[in-house]
């Protein structure tokens, strides 16, 4: 909220900005190491509010760049789109927390058929996140790219490759909560209580009316467009075949491989990067 009330402010002083082309030019760098290092950094997290906040750097990084670029309307449409997929996120993962009292995503798993409607609402909002159509932040996406396609190419990779680190890490969180097998803490979790769902089912059909917010006409470019969803389904795909996985009863991770220790597990730290290495290839 803090960082999207600097981005409110900033496209409130863009027309002073544009004064000065070197504070747009900060801007785009900034928004664009913003972007991409935030979506690395997102899907290293074992924490689930701290992958989920890195998301929302990255995607304000792009709101960053399009105040850089002049496009003052672009930029607060792509807040309000962002704002009300993030709230029903954010929604839906304080639902599994304060049933199941854990952010660690290492201990969680196999909510999906015990929280169906959380599970559903976390879904639709991961694809309002991403660019999937016909949701909001597709539109959005797709006139920044299709914006940048002339005057700066390399934006458009950028916005490509944030998409699509976006869409990985939504998918890895998605499979370590949603997915697999039932953890000592999510056997017995329940679904939430009318008191939240009523609110959340709320959020889900103000999300799903978005688009019909503003004035969306058919995008220009529709190969481009077409790279945008790929992007995304790309690195859904990539996630999926590596966290959807169905381990047997009984089976156990891997311990590192030899060298991956100073002495092999016998001291606290080397103890705590065999737990670290467990936790993020389990």
């Amino acid at each position: 909220m803090v960082v999207g009330g600097g981005a409110y402010v900033l496209i409130k002083l863009q027309p002073v900005l544009a004064l000065f082309p070197v504070v747009d030019s900060a801007l785009v760098t900034l928004g664009t190491i913003t972007a991409l290092s935030a979506s690395l950094v997102a899907i290293a997290q074992i924490d689930l509010k701290r992958a989920l906040s890195h998301t929302t750097s990255a995607y304000l990084g792009l709101v960053f760049v399009a105040v850089g670029m002049g496009q003052s309307d672009l930029a607060l449409e792509m807040l309000f789109t962002h704002a009300v997929a993030k709230s029903l996120m954010f929604m839906s993962v304080g639902a599994v927390m304060m049933t199941i009292y854990t952010q660690d995503l290492t201990e969680m798993g196999g909510l999906a058929t015990k929280m169906p409607v959380t599970t559903f609402a976390f879904g639709l909002a991961s694809l309002s996140l991403t660019a999937m159509v016909p949701l909001g932040n597709f539109w959005t996406m797709a006139q920044m790219a299709d914006a940048y396609l002339l005057t700066a190419p390399f934006l458009v990779g950028m916005v490509l490759a944030v998409n699509a680190l976006t869409s990985f890490g939504l998918v890895r969180v998605f499979s370590l909560v949603f997915a697999g097998k039932s953890k000592p803490k999510t056997r017995r979790a329940p679904e939430v209580s009318w008191v939240v769902a009523t609110p959340m089912i709320s959020l889900v059909a103000v999300t799903l009316h978005v688009p019909l917010f503003f004035a969306v006409s058919p995008a220009q470019y529709w190969v481009l467009n077409g790279m945008l969803v790929g992007s995304g389904l790309i690195g859904a795909l990539t996630a999926g075949l590596i966290y959807l996985k169905r381990y047997d009863e009984g089976s156990t991770v891997p311990l590192p491989p030899r060298g991956f220790v100073p002495c092999g597990g016998r001291c606290k730290t080397c103890l705590q990067m065999i737990y670290m290495y467990k936790s993020c290839i389990a």
